[in-house]
């Protein structure tokens, strides 16, 4: 069994924790459920996803069963935290670089507090390098690296500005060198994806440090990242990125309804779709789009017609999703402002 790539996150957390500290990473993706891989812990440290609550509920009662201590960190846990109180021992909000270590002091002076939310948002060229060596990468197609947190727009159905802010921060030019130096050094030689939420979010710094960077590097691997449709207005970006190894981004179309795309406050894509895609794709990128279905201006009409530009448009892989709600966005609140909301979300 495969997935598409490893946890980050757990990479990155286990990079941060004590390096006296015994560490493995079980992923249940790939990894099928022992009650071994929790009777030797002290401490098991879970991240999810929204998407991931009913996997999450039954690994929190399987660790419950032993008694084992539960440290919850990630999405699920940051925006759901008041939910989760009573179910785990320490919550872990938001991004770990600043609270996981204060964590780590209490645990040992036994004052340990069942949450901590951040002051703020960390410096992430302070963040170490992830630890790599804990997952088996035959599991995996791809591997991934971070190199920025946070997005200018404010898409009233998404997450990452609420979690991360509207200030684009990114790493340096030598921890991301440093992070493509030790895939290499593993040996791995497949591709590599770029997980930030916006890749071209200041596209000067892109163009002047990071691409540049990637080009002089003497191996060249398959790359791919998420950006948004605005990449079809930058030639010399679109450039760069075919010479640093960049094959795939993944973009979010969302609707080709404009008032829906002002509706969701999406207005980067109030432009010609299916004209930036063509650019984008000529000069050598191949677009993979997200699509949103549900939305409250659409017409009946979206289905037939989203898949008539999907076949048009030469998208090889599309995404299409049915709009959700999520806890901690604008969206949520619109729908509960208005009583729409029936359950824990749409």
């Amino acid at each position: 069994k495969k997935a598409a790539l490893p946890p980050l996150g757990l990479e990155t957390i286990a990079a941060i924790l004590p390096s006296n500290w015994k560490i493995k990473i079980l992923d249940l993706n790939v990894q099928a459920f022992h009650q071994k891989f929790l009777r030797w812990a002290d401490i098991v440290m879970i991240s999810a996803m929204d998407i991931q609550q009913q996997a999450a509920n039954w690994f929190i009662e399987r660790c419950r069963e032993i008694g084992v201590t539960i440290v919850a960190g990630g999405v699920l846990f940051t925006t759901r935290h008041q939910q989760y109180q009573n179910k785990v021992n320490h919550i872990i909000c938001g991004e770990t670089e600043e609270t996981l270590p204060l964590l780590i002091s209490d645990l040992e002076n036994r004052c340990a507090k069942p949450i901590y939310f951040p002051s703020g948002f960390p410096d992430i060229t302070k963040s170490p390098s992830p630890k790599r060596n804990l997952i088996n990468p035959r599991h995996y197609y791809s591997r991934s690296i971070q190199t920025c947190r946070g997005c200018p727009h404010n898409c009233n159905f998404c997450l990452v500005r609420k979690l991360f802010g509207n200030k684009i921060r990114y790493k340096t030019v030598n921890q991301i060198m440093a992070e493509m130096d030790d895939l290499e050094r593993s040996g791995w030689k497949a591709g590599i994806f770029f997980s930030d939420d916006n890749f071209i979010g200041k596209p000067r710094y892109i163009k002047e440090k990071i691409l540049p960077a990637m080009i002089a590097r003497k191996r060249k691997v398959p790359k791919s990242t998420q950006t948004t449709i605005l990449l079809a207005k930058d030639p010399e970006l679109r450039e760069l990125m075919v010479k640093a190894g960049f094959e795939t981004v993944f973009i979010g179309i969302e609707t080709l309804d404009r008032e829906s795309l002002a509706d969701c406050n999406k207005g980067q894509n109030l432009v010609d779709i299916a004209e930036a895609i063509e650019i984008i794709q000529r000069d050598g990128l191949q677009v993979q789009g997200s699509f949103l279905v549900g939305l409250d201006k659409q017409k009946p009409t979206v289905f037939d017609e989203t898949i008539r530009f999907i076949q048009n448009s030469a998208i090889v892989t599309a995404l299409v999703n049915m709009v959700n709600a999520l806890p901690g966005t604008d969206y949520h609140e619109q729908l509960l402002g208005q009583g729409r909301i029936i359950g824990e979300t749409s």
